[in-house]
């Protein structure tokens, strides 16, 4: 059985991938080495109120700015229709 010798572009692809490789691992290694240990920091950001028939719409971006994740975060939106009046909803998220 013959073996058959690379030519030069089989090289140059081999180098590149092996380069592509080495780059990711050695950066996820360095991320992981350098990750700091914040805990998680909620951010909530309130849209404007949509009526939509009888009901209102309220868009909700929540964003974690800590570097941990966040477990068993819960978001309330509640309207005050009068004093000691509330409706709301809860998201689980």
């Amino acid at each position: 059985m013959k073996i058959r010798e690379k030519n030069w572009l089989e090289w140059v692809v081999f180098g590149m991938a092996l380069l592509m490789v080495v780059s990711t691992l050695g950066y996820l290694i360095y991320d992981a080495a350098t990750l700091s240990k914040m805990p998680p920091a909620i951010q909530v950001q309130l849209g404007e109120p949509q009526p939509i028939m009888e009901h209102f719409i309220v868009p909700v971006s929540v964003t974690n700015q800590g570097d941990r994740t966040a477990e068993g975060v819960q978001i309330e939106v509640t309207l005050d229709l009068a004093p000691g009046i509330e409706t709301g909803f809860l998201a689980n998220s």
